[in-house]
């Protein structure tokens, strides 16, 4: 189903964690790869057809792009073109690229914000019409030993709120309860159906610091932690996927982890059940799927059922010596080093069966992951990133029925497409660990014609209603 081919690096890419961010950088109507890297970060501009090449002339105030290990983008000053936030890392504060619209930046750090940065979110937070950003963090030198003696905690959740020229940190807009996690992504969502985007802390080293928590937004960028939500977990997530499992209508949770996932349905009230065993779509723990990362939620094969993309890659060196010691951890745990990213193919009833034969993934160390049409066909290729390659699948085959949904300043909307019967609900929020997807949300018909409605609704409200839309077609919806 995926035709796979590897992107030259702009570097050596054996260092650090790799971010990854698809969106149209140069304003050519494509979308471009911006490659977050230790050793300096790169541009791959798109020629239309998902074929890259590594650019030299998109620069920062004349200069290489810096270094990085989380890449986003987003209109983060309201110009109409894509800025992109670098998550840096080694005590340096994290970076706001801001584009010209020809893909020529200018930077500015974000100040207070040297935490180590595993993963940025981008999203209106406060209600105020802007996008705010919200990061996982580790706040000092990763330090497993440590951090398992009970010598030290972690580096919180940390909101950047938008304000005029510069983005503002608000430390008590996070409660101090998880002032400790080791959160690796922030993961936003509409838990509680208010129509404010709330936030997941995907946390890393739960049983010994800080577990899963789930956020509630107040509408005013004030969070306040949900007790009792059934999704406080106590594991290794590595960060957590947001879609419509079981087309009720509600956001789910798929959380990667050290170990087997966990998939988590919503209730629509803020509380979640564990229905990894019910639906099948737990990935055990074994040698070959040990280590998962970034997960997206994605109609990849245009039926119109949701289906589920994961990352897996070994830690390291230190791996295997760091799984033997943590808790709840299995005597016959490996962290391998060939471990394979995974596609779960969803049957629209809420149930996945793991696809060998797509030709989605790999065996090496992958981390990042981002989703976008790259070829102008209207299905969802994606881009995965490791320590040592960045690599493209573009999609092929599946059914041939299909819209693409695109949105005016639509992140954190919410749209529902009405055909052949059935309503199914996506929602405009592209980042996941280290990656941001591109801003567009694919729809498969399967075998039907046009879809009935399309119904997008924005954070403040905002209704927009699109009627018999034809098969084949990219929707582009303003308020």
């Amino acid at each position: 189903m995926f035709e796979v081919s590897d992107l030259p690096a702009p570097y050596e890419m054996a260092n650090k964690h790799p971010g990854v961010a698809l969106g149209d950088l140069d304003g050519d109507g494509d979308l471009d790869i911006l490659l977050a890297w230790g050793w300096g970060s790169g541009v791959f501009l798109n020629d239309g057809s998902g074929r890259f090449e590594l650019t030299d002339s998109l620069d920062v105030d004349g200069v290489p792009l810096p270094p990085g290990r989380s890449a986003a983008l987003a209109d983060l000053d309201g110009d109409g073109d894509l800025d992109a936030h670098v998550g840096t890392f080694l005590g340096l504060n994290d970076l706001v690229l801001r584009n010209d619209g020809t893909g020529v930046f200018a930077v500015e750090e974000v100040a207070d914000s040297a935490q180590n940065t595993w993963s940025a979110q981008v999203g209106d937070l406060d209600g105020d019409g802007d996008l705010d950003i919200i990061t996982g963090t580790f706040d000092a030198p990763f330090d497993p030993a440590a951090i398992m003696g009970g010598v030290r905690g972690g580096g919180p959740a940390v909101f950047f709120q938008n304000e005029p020229g510069e983005f503002v940190r608000r430390n008590e807009a996070i409660p101090e309860a998880v002032a400790g996690s080791l959160t690796i992504e922030a993961a936003l969502l509409d838990a509680d159906q208010d129509g404010d985007l709330d936030v997941f802390l995907a946390n890393d080293f739960g049983p010994y610091v800080v577990p899963n928590a789930l956020l509630l937004n107040d509408g005013s960028g004030n969070f306040a932690v949900a007790e009792g939500c059934g999704c406080s977990t106590a594991m290794y997530a590595m960060g957590a996927g947001v879609g419509d499992l079981d087309d009720d209508g509600v956001a789910d949770l798929y959380v990667s982890n050290v170990g087997p996932t966990l998939v988590l349905r919503g209730l629509g009230d803020g509380t979640y059940i564990d229905v990894g065993e019910a639906t099948g779509a737990t990935i055990p723990a074994s040698t070959t799927s040990m280590t998962s990362w970034a997960v997206e939620i994605v109609d990849v094969d245009r039926d119109s059922c949701s289906d589920i993309l994961v990352t897996y890659g070994a830690l390291g060196q230190a791996g295997q010596a760091i799984l033997t010691q943590l808790e709840s951890a299995e005597d016959d745990w490996v962290d391998g080093l060939e471990q394979h990213d995974a596609l779960l193919r969803g049957d629209c009833e809420g149930h996945f069966v793991r696809d060998e034969t797509s030709g989605f993934g790999s065996v090496d160390r992958t981390r990042a992951l981002a989703v976008g049409d790259l070829n102008g066909d209207l299905r969802p290729d994606v881009v995965t990133a490791g320590k040592f390659f960045l690599r493209i699948f573009l999609a092929g085959g599946g059914c041939p029925s299909g819209v693409v949904v695109t949105l005016q300043d639509g992140i954190g909307a919410r749209v529902t497409v009405e055909a052949g019967g059935r309503e199914v609900t996506r929602w405009m929020l592209p980042g996941n660990t280290a990656s941001s997807s591109a801003e567009e949300l694919t729809f498969g018909l399967g075998t039907l014609d046009s879809a009935d409605r399309i119904v997008a609704t924005w954070p403040d409200g905002s209704t927009v209603v699109a009627e018999d839309v034809p098969s084949g077609t990219r929707v582009h919806l303003e308020r």
